[in-house]
Parts: C-alpha cells; structure tokens; sequence
C-alpha cells in the first residue's frame, strides 16, 4: 500500500462503484496481458472497488514466463465466480504444466478453458483435463505443429480424450488439431468449430494426407448428432477432400464453410440439411460451384469475388428474396443467378449494399451511384420493400439519401450502419423537411441504426430532426427507431449485432435501447435530455 497515490478528493473518486467497474472491465479487455493491474495503483478508491469487484478477476490469462503469483492472486480475487481461462505455454513444457495444475485446484468454477499447446504436450493437457473437465461449457484447442519430414507417414497426431470426462461440454473449438474422443462426447455438443484441422499433415504427400484426413473428419462429424452450428474453416484443400455419403445431423440449424478456395461444393455435399438449416459460405471461387439444390432452399449466404478482385459480391436469399451487392462489376454475376431462380419477380426483395472501406471522396460517391443504379437495373425499385446500408465508421458523408430515397419510394424498413451515414441520412431528412416540405421517410415504418458509438454531431443531427417536425408538423422520423451496437471486434457467428445494449444520449437520465417518436407530443421520447 505504500507505493499507492494519494487519495484526494477528486473527480475520479466521485465516481460511483457502478461505472467505475464499467471502465475497469473495459481497460481489461482492451489490455495487454495484466497491464490493466495498474488501476489497482492510482489511489486508494480505486484499488478497493477492483479488488471487490470479483467479477474483474474472472479472465485469467496466462502466457509463456507468466507470473504464478499473479495468476493465483487473480483467482483468489475472484471468489467463487465462473472463469475464463486461456492458456498459451506452448514453448515450455514446465510452464504448462504449472499453469494447469494451478488451475486444477478451481476447475469447479472454470467454464470456459483456452489452450495453445505443441502436439508432443498433448499428453500433458489430457491429464490436466481429467481434472479440469467437470465444469467446462467451452473448450478451445489450438495446436501449434512443428516441421514434419516430408514423405513420412506417421499416425493422425491428436490430443486424447477417450478418459476424459467433459459432462457440460457444449461448445468444442479445434484450431490446428485433432481430438481423438468418445462418441458421446461429439454426441452432446451444441456447436463444433473445425479450423485448420489439417496443419499437421499439409507437410506431408497429397496421397498420405488424403489416405488419413477425409475418414477422420466423416466420423467426426457424423458423431455430432445434436449439434446445432457446424463450422468449418480452412480445413481442407482440393485433394483431401473426397467423396462420401452425406453426414445428416437433424438438429442442425446453421453450416458455417469460411475461407475454403477448393472443395467448397463438396463439402457443402457432406452435410444432409432440413430445409430450416441456413449456410453460410465465404471464398466461393465461382457462383457454378453452389449446389443448386442448396441455392434453392432460400437459406444460404454466400460471399463471391468480383471481376476486379478487391471488392466483395455477396448474395443472399432467405426467406423474403435478399439481393446485396458492393460494385456494379459484380451484377454480370448476380443477374444469371436471378434469372435462373427467380420466377415471381413482384416478391419483395430485400436489399444490401456494401461499400468498400478502401474508397473515399469522389470515387466512394461514383460507387454508390453505380452500386444504386444496378440495383435499380436488377430489381425493379418498387418491389425493394428492405434497404440495409453498411459503411465503414469513417464514411459514408457523401451518401445521396434524397436520391435513394425518392426512387425507391416503396422501401418500408431501412436499416443504416455507420455513424456518419446515420448523421448524413438525419442532416438530409431534416433538411428536406425545412427547406422543401417533403418526407422522405414517409412510407418507412422502422428504422434501425447500427453503431458502435453516439457521437457529438450525430446528437446534432437527432436535435435537428426534432427541431424541424416542431417547425413544419411533418413526421421527420420514423415510428420506431432503433439503436443496435456493433461489437469493434465482431465474432465470427451468429451473435453479430444482434443484442440491444443501453445507450446514452447527451444528458440523459435514463438510458434507453429504443426511439420512439410520439405526433402528440411532438418529441422523440429518448431525445427528451437533449432538446430540453
């Protein structure tokens, strides 16, 4: 206690137990390491409220050289709450095998388990897990392969778990290797996720390698009956993967393929889908490779490379037709493939335009042009019921909302991402209101905003809105508005901005998740801190 600061009184100690935790969970997350541990040091205020807060404790990560004494005072420190371990020793054996018996003494309450190892440590996690298994809902496995003598053909290298016991485990994640496992151990996962399961035998001969992967990965899934998400990444090349009769797995609910140049039809063949089941597909090389059968189940997603080859096509068709697309080079592909699949034209269509991060200034506003204008050339406008924007945070100043919004008239809801597309669009409405009488969000009945933050001038842009309906009775928003965030770093599955979080807006008592616009009382009821 000797080396803490003073603790004057100071705005930093006013500040209540509740945010304060907030900020300490942030800088956690955001930290190197244990670097965060320095706001145990800043003044006697702070130390008290880190170190009762048992849930600032609860990631534990131990690198190669870790502090025992750290680690331990981190697992004392938070109590009886449920941890997140990530372990990555892979360079010393000692260390490891200090790390995991460590953490042998709290495996009751460690739910989520991290480990980076070499395959010769193998046996080393596997009597560790014996212990540390009982309440783990999430494992992550990620082998680190060394140097293996070309034309050599050794056994499938792998981390036992035939006597482990994983009673809870829901989730399995393989990164560069292989899990050699009970039956009823893949029987009882909700989620798989198979990334680079081949590192261990890319240095060996093609006829070795396709000997040895294809069974493996076959029996393995097949094993996966009440799994509901299946991913796949970067875990086969053209040769290894042969064909077999289809894997049917009847509670499979999404089939996640990434990042795989060659194969991709087959593998896509593995997998006996029911019809609720969506795809999810990345790295496609041409649009002739999707299965039609699968095309034509109205649930797959799929990313496809222009003729330019920096930008990114994307179709997606679920449910109510989804057409997205970032460059009008892209269409020569999108057009065969509406043609061919498309026989009631008047349906609603939903729609998606990305913009490339990489375009600014008068490039980025001949793009949108361009990308509207296909658009508008593949889809008559008036069918376009949904417009989903996405831009980059740093753009989108240069959007022609008043030109988008008055050809396609019909469009019902729209959704915006990017804080300064959301500013351009609200600065346009409300201009349009006050200085021509029009609405042009008339007919749009919800509005959703996804963001990451609320800036200064988007507080500017909402006071603008509300300013101009008071001038001119028109309704400048829509009825609903919602606000979603989007993570900095977004997972790659399905929780991708998806959760509603609290959000504040200027001086605002109370936090809300939802602007609900009111004629009677002629304000946005969530705007209500800033117009006061």
């Amino acid at each position: 206690m000797s080396g803490l600061l003073p603790g004057p009184a100071s705005h930093i100690n006013n500040l209540p137990p509740e945010l304060l935790t907030r900020i300490f969970l942030g800088l956690r997350n955001d930290s190197v390491k244990y670097e965060w541990l320095q706001v145990t040091s800043v003044c006697k205020y702070w130390r008290e409220v880190a170190i009762g807060f048992s849930r600032l404790w609860t990631d534990i990560q131990i690198p190669a050289g870790f502090d025992a004494g750290v680690v331990k005072v981190a697992l004392s420190r938070s109590n009886q709450a449920a941890l997140q371990v990530s372990v990555a020793c892979q360079d010393n054996d000692t260390d490891l095998d200090s790390a995991l018996r460590i953490l042998c003494e709290h495996s009751s309450r460690i739910e989520y388990l991290s480990v980076t190892i070499q395959l010769a440590q193998s046996s080393i996690v596997t009597t560790c897990l014996q212990t540390l298994g009982t309440a783990l809902h999430e494992l992550h496995l990620k082998g680190i392969i060394p140097n293996v003598a070309r034309g050599s053909l050794p056994s499938l290298d792998h981390v036992s778990l035939q006597e482990v016991e994983l009673p809870r485990l829901k989730t399995l994640h393989l990164d560069g290797i292989l899990v050699d496992a009970p039956d009823a151990l893949f029987a009882q996962l909700e989620r798989i996720v198979l990334r680079k399961t081949e590192p261990a035998l890319s240095r060996l001969d093609r006829g070795a390698r396709n000997l040895l992967f294809p069974d493996y990965m076959r029996k393995t899934l097949a094993a996966c009956v009440n799994a509901e998400s299946v991913c796949i990444e970067e875990a086969f090349d053209r040769e290894s993967v042969l064909a077999w009769e289809p894997v049917h797995l009847p509670k499979l609910q999404r089939l996640y393929i990434l990042d795989m140049c060659f194969g991709t039809r087959k593998v896509l063949r593995m997998f006996k889908l029911s019809p609720t089941a969506a795809v999810h597909v990345t790295s496609v090389p041409e649009c002739a490779l999707i299965p039609q059968d699968t095309l034509a189940r109205g649930c797959f997603t799929t990313t496809l490379p222009t003729r330019g080859g920096d930008q990114t096509t994307r179709l997606r068709r679920e449910g109510t037709r989804r057409l997205a697309f970032s460059a009008s080079n892209a269409s020569w592909r999108v057009k065969g493939l509406i043609k061919k699949y498309e026989k009631r034209p008047e349906t609603p269509w939903s729609a998606s335009v990305l913009m490339p991060e990489q375009l600014d200034g008068e490039a980025r506003q001949a793009h949108l042009c361009s990308a509207f204008h296909e658009l508008g050339s593949l889809v008559r406008p008036r069918y376009i019921k949904v417009l989903d924007i996405h831009v980059a945070p740093h753009l989108g100043n240069d959007y022609p909302w008043m030109t988008l919004l008055r050809e396609f008239s019909n469009v019902h809801s729209l959704k915006v991402g990017g804080v300064a597309a959301t500013t351009t669009l609200l600065d346009a409405v409300a201009s349009a209101a006050t200085d021509s009488g029009e609405e042009p969000l008339a007919r749009v009945s919800s509005m959703r905003l996804c963001l990451r933050e609320i800036t200064p001038t988007l507080e500017v842009a909402f006071r603008r809105c509300i300013e101009a309906h008071k001038a001119t009775s028109l309704r400048i928003l829509p009825a609903s508005v919602v606000l979603r965030h989007i993570p900095p770093d977004p997972p790659g599955d399905d929780k991708l901005s998806e959760d509603i979080v609290t959000i504040w807006l200027g001086k605002m008592k109370e936090p809300f998740s939802c602007l609900e616009w009111s004629k009677e009382s002629e304000r946005c009821r969530a705007c209500q801190g800033i117009t006061s």
